[in-house]
């Protein structure tokens, strides 16, 4: 029988494998249960706030999502960060966009997993 391999991330893998201009990227996925309600809560309401201020200036912007945005936050603040997903996940692009141009991390990894992988 040949080799047999497992493995979630791999570059170069097997007998007399090898390769030095190999770069590895990794990004963690953010177990829901590891995150911090609180500091997710203020995320959102700093994305909110943004948003509120700028919509004037934003390329993108639907005002439909402001309600999903603030039941998001509303249920982050109550510790319900599955619920908080959900309705973040019913926003539209230009949401990742706004998170990322204000820098909020949870948010942005949080909609990179549950929308874009």
């Amino acid at each position: 029988m040949g080799n047999r391999y497992n493995s979630k991330q791999t570059g170069i893998q097997g007998p007399g494998a090898g390769d030095n201009t190999i770069i590895m990227n990794q990004a963690e996925k953010i177990e829901i249960g590891s995150i911090n309600s609180g500091d997710f809560a203020k995320e959102l309401e700093a994305l909110v706030n943004y948003i509120k201020e700028n919509k004037n200036k934003l390329d993108s912007f639907n005002q439909g999502d402001i309600p999903l945005l603030n039941e998001a936050k509303e249920e982050a603040q109550n510790g319900n960060v599955s619920n908080a997903i959900e309705k973040l996940k019913k926003t539209g692009r230009w949401v990742f966009e706004v998170a990322k141009l204000i820098g909020v991390p949870i948010l942005i990894e949080l909609i990179k997993q549950s929308t874009f992988g």
